[in-house]
């Protein structure tokens, strides 16, 4: 049986991810699902702000059109990326189109998830498309985590929603078009946001402030054992390396075209590409289109991000086709709530987290761990809810293959 690469344990509890070309096993080696690293941002657009979104608008609709034949679907969370392509979808179709949307049970629903699932509703009467929904709760998302964690193959925290969406989609179609690399093409992230703002600051250092445990966290964290491995490896200088040799001028296209060197494909990119292929599933975006994309990335980031509204371009775009009410409000999408859904699933998370079973591999200091639960469930933030989802993805997986 193959051992724990624990450089790669490292990185994945800063990331939520394992960074390629590393793998959780020590010796085997794996490529991106798709490389970006030769994607362009220096901004050479010099189009006035209205004919940037025409050129837009018509890109995006070239896109749509060669993706409309087949059995397809869309995607509709009701935020303005998928919004925007249900639109268009329906007045290039001769028939009304099929959307899907994700929601959760009343338990589960957040007010951000509720507001989604009734925008997704808005627009789909609106276009008059035919409208399927599927209704998840917290535990579905603690039941299948085994199942998500095989498809995957390797410890995992991030972006798991398309595993349900996925296995629900492929009951009525066979490939489904998304909202996906608008985020990443025209800024709405903390780290997007954090970098637009704060032009001054490195965008490496943003990016660090951000991870779920930084090099100090994971020194409490580790047994002693485990330490003496892992400190030669450092987290700062191995995200660094994604910041060398950036083509983009601004900050806010900085911090996209870092993402894009390894961020984006590694977490969802990857992550959509494996737990949709286990039901057979295409995912495609028009957003994703070369053409559109060689435009989007040349854009510069005072347009993308203006006067501090993301995605100023697109919301400018959506107005087009959507109510003000939508394109202006905040939205969730379909990343899981983790803050709610860690609080929730309290003596499930204990049950994963044991004493017992984390002496199985002897990685973690016990004690800082429990203290970790019990802070959370006294009085716990976002950043510590984050933590303790790491820690239960890592275990779970764990326990799945190296009995």
């Amino acid at each position: 049986m193959p051992s724990i690469n624990l450089e790669a344990l490292h990185y994945y509890l800063s990331y939520r991810h394992i960074p390629s070309p590393l793998t959780i096993f020590k010796g085997i080696y794996t490529k991106l699902p798709i490389d970006l690293s030769n994607l362009k941002f220096s901004p050479v657009c010099n189009l006035p702000e209205e004919k940037i979104v025409d050129k837009l608008d018509k890109l995006l609709r070239e896109a749509i059109k060669k993706r409309l034949s087949g059995s397809v679907g869309f995607l509709t969370s009701g935020g303005i990326d998928s919004g925007i392509v249900t639109a268009i979808a329906s007045q290039l179709s001769n028939n009304p189109i099929k959307t899907f949307s994700l929601t959760y049970d009343e338990e589960s629903e957040t007010k951000g998830k509720r507001l989604d699932r009734e925008y997704a509703h808005w627009i789909s009467e609106i276009y008059k498309t035919n409208h399927h929904e599927e209704i998840i709760s917290f535990n579905h998302i603690s039941e299948k985590l085994p199942n998500i964690l095989k498809c995957i193959g390797q410890p995992f925290s991030g972006y798991v929603s398309n595993y349900f969406i996925s296995r629900f989609v492929k009951r009525y179609v066979d490939i489904v078009l998304t909202g996906d690399w608008g985020d990443e093409l025209f800024g709405s992230y903390k780290a997007h946001r954090l970098a637009y703002q704060n032009p001054s600051v490195k965008p490496w250092r943003i990016r660090y402030s951000l991870l779920v445990f930084n090099d100090e966290e994971k020194k409490e964290l580790y047994s002693k054992q485990t330490y003496k491995v892992v400190c030669k490896y450092s987290t700062l200088q191995h995200l660094k390396k994604y910041f060398c040799k950036l083509t983009a001028e601004d900050s806010l296209n900085k911090m996209l075209e870092s993402e894009f060197r390894s961020f984006f494909p590694d977490h969802a990119l990857m992550a959509i590409e494996k737990l949709s292929k286990a039901y057979s599933l295409k995912v495609k975006s028009p957003y994703s289109d070369p053409k559109f994309l060689e435009f989007a990335t040349k854009i510069p980031g005072r347009l993308k991000m203006k006067n501090g509204t993301p995605k100023y371009l697109l919301k400018q775009l959506a107005l087009r086709y959507l109510p003000k009410e939508i394109v202006y409000r905040k939205k969730e999408g379909f990343v899981t709530p983790t803050f709610p859904l860690v609080k929730k699933l309290e003596e499930y998370i204990k049950k994963i987290l044991t004493p017992e079973k984390l002496n199985k591999h002897e990685f973690f200091n016990i004690d800082y761990v429990q203290e970790l639960l019990e802070n959370f469930y006294r009085n716990g933030d976002e950043s510590q809810a984050y933590k303790i989802w790491n820690l239960v993805s890592f275990q779970v997986w764990y326990e799945l293959y190296m009995k």
